[in-house]
This record gives structure tokens, C-alpha cells and sequence, in this order.
């Protein structure tokens, strides 16, 4: 990001709620016993002092006059009887810190607590990607972020969580006058599901209250495999790339088996991706999972470039200037391409809804030729020197005698 812009960012304005488990960019765990009996507590200084340790997941903490002092590492991790050493808060980011001038606020819906420590893996690396800000960088480094844990330890759960962790997302306070929601949701995550399940609405009703909402398409590989909410209707669905440039192996395809829409509606890197792990340092992780927070990061930096851009101003930027991965045939594999941020962020003007097309409603089909011809009108303005292309999907065709 350095060798293209010049200056330093400021993303105090912008948030990026991340859907999954909480984020530790620079935080310690440790597997706890479901039991501990406190032998001694030794601080940071070499001194003694006497806590209740309480355990959630598999994070300990020390708590004194019902105040979470710590987090506090374990010797040895396995034994009931135990020397606890408090360990040094990290930097900003970290569990022990929370909320804080980088995480700035979220909830653990799965658990109905203020609590959304990251008890899995896989929300720590995802927002790494988006956001970190210490040896790693995030594509939008310097963005705030909100985390909303809607999924278990072992990463299952309910739409039910999920949908609550999107309304929080889009207004934490539960005070619709008040300016406190996230300007952009990832989502890695997803189940079966259609457009008009509770999760797509969900996903529709955030962006039409000013969220660009990112979700990955999902692991499945084949066509008509993208799950919900990638399937959302004004969902931004993210494929995954490779190193290479192409169409990662995993990635799932559209178009979306309810109603033929095509999806995804990008690409972005997602195979070998290094970020952040539980515990500090960084893990490898392959996944659209890897590649939706590529976009989320991408979409926090066009609305620092240019505020005024909308939900669907973002996305049609997105994938009008998206590149072209040898797949230009196959929109149902790679959607508009694979985005490119500089030209994304260079792009200004805001886009029409979208290309009006009218088609009629039925086909004739000549007896006598053999052929059916109709005509149609495409009205669009070309904001990005692109092919207009038409696809025209047939659900239903029958032959029939009168």
C-alpha cells in the first residue's frame, strides 16, 4: 500500500464488523482446564496477589472486585494445580484490550455476552486481512473494527445468531437516529439457504441501511454451489484466486439455483494466505473465507478516498474494474474478474443502479424456420471503457403444437 499512495490514512471514520469469531491480532491463549485451583498469582513485576480465576472457552482470566483485570498465561496448561503469571497486555487489537482504540466495539451473539473473544481460529486471521496493523498489514490498516462472534468454538451455529449479528452490525445501539453502524460487514461464513431466506434479507436490509456487505461464496467448487448468504441479492459474493491469478480450485460457482442470478460478483486472493493467528505471530489459510476480507478491506478504502459513494456504488466500482482472469466467458466462475484496488480507489463516480434491458416476457418459435428471433433495447453509459455484455438465461423452454 506504501508504493501507492503517498501519506499516511486516517480511518477513524470507518468501520469494518467482522461476522465470525473475535479477533486476537496480537493476543495469547491457552487451553484451560474446565476446573483450576489457584496455587499463586504472580503479576507482570515479580509480585504475589490473590485473584479469582474464571475461565470462558479456553481463555482464563483473573478477576478482582468483579473486574476482568487480565488475561493470564497457564504453567503447565494441563494441571489442575497451577502457577499463573499475568501476562502484559498487548497492543492495541489484542483480547486483553476491550474494546479499544482498534476494536472498537462488538458482542459474542452465540453466547449472549459483551464478550466476543475469538475461541476458533478462523476470525482472527479474517480480520487480520482486513485490517492488522503491526509487522503484518491489512489491506485497510488502519480501519476500526468491529467484532460480532455468531458462531461457536468448533465454528457452527444458528441463522438465528447470524441475522442478530448483521442487525448489530448496522445499528449497535438499537437507536436508528444514532450514526454507530459499521460502513462495511465481511461474512465468511455460510449454509444452505436462498435469497429470501432470514440471513439474504438480512444481508439486503444491511446494505439498504449504507453497509456494504462482503460475504464469501463458499468452498464448493461446482456450479450453482454458492451458499447464503452469497446468494443475497445486494450482496457483494466474493470467489476466491490464486497465486496465479486464477480461479482458485475450491471456489464456488454460481449461477444461484433460485432464480439464475449470477454470482459471484467477484474474486479475490484466497489460496496461501499468511495472517494472523490466536497467540500472535501468523498461519496459512486457504478459503473464499481469505478472500472476502480482501474485498471488505478493499471497500473501506474506496469510502475513505470518496465518502459520499453508496453500497451498490462500491460494488459496481468493484467489479467494473475488476480484471479479467481468463474466465471472461464463465461469469458464474469469476463474476466481473478479480478486483483491483488501485483502479477501484481511483474511481470516483458514482453508478447508475445498474443497465436497464428489455427483453419480452415470451419467445416465438418460427414452424416453419426453425428459428426464434426477437428484439431488445440496452440502455447504459460506460463509465469504465468495458464490453457490454448480455446474457440471457432461459428457464424454461417448450415446444408445443396448436
Amino acid at each position: 500500500m506504501k508504493k501507492l499512495f503517498a501519506g499516511k490514512f486516517n480511518f477513524t471514520g470507518f468501520c469494518v464488523a467482522l461476522l465470525a469469531t473475535w479477533i486476537a491480532l496480537n493476543g495469547f491463549a491457552q487451553a484451560a482446564p474446565d476446573s483450576i485451583q489457584v496455587v499463586s498469582v504472580i503479576k507482570a513485576d515479580g509480585t504475589k496477589a490473590v485473584h479469582l480465576l474464571e475461565k470462558k472457552g479456553s481463555m482464563a482470566f483473573a478477576v478482582k472486585d468483579g473486574q476482568v483485570s487480565d488475561l493470564l498465561s497457564i504453567e503447565p496448561p494441563d494441571s489442575q494445580k497451577l502457577i499463573i503469571k499475568f501476562k502484559e497486555k498487548p497492543h492495541l487489537g489484542g483480547p486483553a484490550v476491550f474494546p479499544s482504540a482498534k476494536v472498537i466495539g462488538g458482542y459474542d451473539c452465540y453466547n449472549n455476552d459483551n464478550d466476543p473473544m475469538d475461541d476458533h481460529y478462523h476470525g482472527t486471521h479474517v480480520a487480520g486481512i482486513v485490517a492488522a496493523n503491526g509487522g503484518l498489514k491489512g489491506v485497510a490498516y488502519e480501519a476500526s473494527l468491529m467484532a460480532y462472534k455468531v458462531l461457536s468454538g468448533s465454528g457452527s451455529g444458528s441463522f438465528s445468531t447470524v441475522v442478530q449479528g448483521i442487525e448489530l452490525s448496522t445499528d449497535p445501539d438499537r437507536h436508528p437516529a444514532t450514526d454507530d453502524g459499521a460502513d462495511v460487514i465481511n461474512m465468511s461464513s455460510g449454509g444452505s439457504g436462498n435469497p429470501d431466506d432470514p440471513v439474504s434479507q438480512a444481508v439486503d436490509n444491511a446494505v439498504d441501511s449504507g453497509a456494504v456487505t462482503v460475504v464469501a461464496a463458499w468452498n464448493r467448487s461446482s456450479y450453482s454451489k454458492i451458499l447464503s448468504p452469497g446468494v443475497a441479492r445486494k450482496a457483494l459474493t466474493v470467489g476466491a484466486s490464486d497465486k496465479a491469478d486464477r480461479l482458485a480450485s475450491f471456489s464456488s460457482k454460481g449461477p444461484v439455483s433460485e432464480d439464475f442470478s449470477i454470482k459471484p460478483d467477484v474474486t479475490a486472493p484466497g489460496v496461501q494466505i499468511t495472517s494472523s493467528q490466536i497467540g500472535g505471530g501468523t498461519r496459512v489459510l486457504n478459503g473464499t473465507s481469505m478472500a472476502a476480507p480482501h474485498v471488505a478491506g478493499a471497500a473501506a478504502l474506496q469510502l475513505q478516498s470518496n465518502p459520499g459513494l453508496s453500497p451498490q456504488d462500491v460494488k459496481h466500482i468493484l467489479m467494473g474494474t475488476a480484471v479479467d482472469i481468463g474466465y471472461d466467458d464463465d461469469v458464474f466462475s469469476q463474476g466481473s474478474g478479480r478486483v483491483d484496488v488501485y483502479k477501484a480507489i481511483r474511481s470516483h463516480t458514482p453508478l447508475p443502479e445498474g443497465i436497464d434491458v428489455s427483453v419480452p416476457d415470451t419467445v416465438t418459435l418460427d414452424p416453419l424456420t426453425g428459428a426464434d428471433s426477437f428484439e431488445f433495447n440496452i440502455s447504459v453509459v460506460l463509465y469504465f471503457q468495458k464490453p457490454v455484455k448480455l446474457l440471457i438465461l432461459m428457464k424454461e423452454y417448450c415446444l408445443f403444437q396448436t
